[in-house]
């Protein structure tokens, strides 16, 4: 698992490009990369995206990242890159590369508050509001790959699975990264819900999406797999998402199934993806002190 773990931290890393109060990766440890991730670096021909593309590859992001994914073992070689897509995302292809685009950086920056937002079930921090995002798109990616790559089974659309997946993993790092990892995507995610939905597209709705990300934190914390501390979440933790009113909270009903939600992903992905880890890299990675994410409060 802590090999697509390691993803998190490649997010961390490429969101304090773009703010200098983001947490930053802790010194990269003596793990090798994995031979079959090749990267990239595209330098984009808009101006405005030059600085973003200098930072990210001075920060040596990718190669970090592959480092992270070490543990996992891939039967054929799979090239990351960042590049400028005119557009913020371009979907994965079978047997193609993934793509991280610099304009979605752009666009997670521009989305974040400026200073901390205290919501009724806790708070958003700006850090949080950029890290989140990120990683989450990282690891979608990440995700839909590695089902290409494994041949992993899909019932369903292929995107949710992979939010399903991100939500889940983004869980696995402790509960800083948790709290603001999950609530910063749904942030983002909330931002974006705004528009009317393309019901054509092969992910589901924006406040699907929304809905489903705190589902899969909700009922995690309900399974008693982890409670967010409320000096972090300056609240309830996850929780609080299904016992409010409020705006942007969890209905009721939903609510109900979200521990079972959290139950079918946690054993699907220890049915396909653990099995395909090199347990002592996977060790490597789990020891290493790879995030040094400041306490929100």
């Amino acid at each position: 698992m802590k090999s697509l773990l390691g993803a998190v931290v490649v997010g961390s890393a490429i969101a304090t490009l773009t703010i200098g109060t983001v947490p930053a990766a802790a010194q990269t440890p003596s793990i090798p990369p994995n031979p079959q991730i090749e990267i990239a670096y595209q330098q984009p021909t808009d101006p405005n995206l030059v600085p973003i593309y200098e930072r990210l590859k001075n920060r040596r992001v990718l190669e970090t990242l592959q480092q992270f994914l070490a543990p996992l073992k891939l039967d054929r070689k799979l090239t990351i890159k960042i590049d400028q897509c005119g557009a913020t995302s371009i979907p994965y292809k079978p047997q193609g590369p993934i793509t991280i685009c610099y304009e979605y950086i752009q666009q997670i920056e521009r989305m974040a508050p400026r200073s901390t937002v205290e919501l009724v079930q806790g708070q958003v921090t700006t850090e949080g509001a950029i890290v989140g995002p990120v990683v989450q798109a990282v690891l979608h990616e990440v995700a839909i790959a590695t089902f290409d790559i494994l041949d992993t089974p899909i019932w369903g659309r292929l995107d949710d699975a992979a939010d399903r997946v991100a939500a889940f993993v983004m869980l696995q790092f402790g509960q800083t990264v948790a709290w603001n990892t999950i609530v910063g995507t749904a942030w983002f995610l909330s931002g974006n819900a705004t528009t009317a939905p393309d019901y054509s597209d092969v992910r589901g709705a924006v406040a699907q999406r929304y809905y489903t990300t705190l589902c899969i934190a909700y009922g995690g914390e309900r399974r008693g797999v982890f409670n967010i501390d409320p000096r972090i979440s300056s609240g309830a933790g996850f929780v609080k998402f299904g016992r409010t009113d409020a705006a942007g909270s969890l209905p009721a009903e939903r609510a109900r199934g979200c521990p079972n939600e959290f139950d079918l992903i946690q054993q699907g992905f220890a049915a396909t993806i653990l099995p395909k880890l090199d347990k002592p890299l996977l060790e490597q990675v789990q020891a290493a002190n790879w995030i040094d994410f400041a306490r929100t409060r």
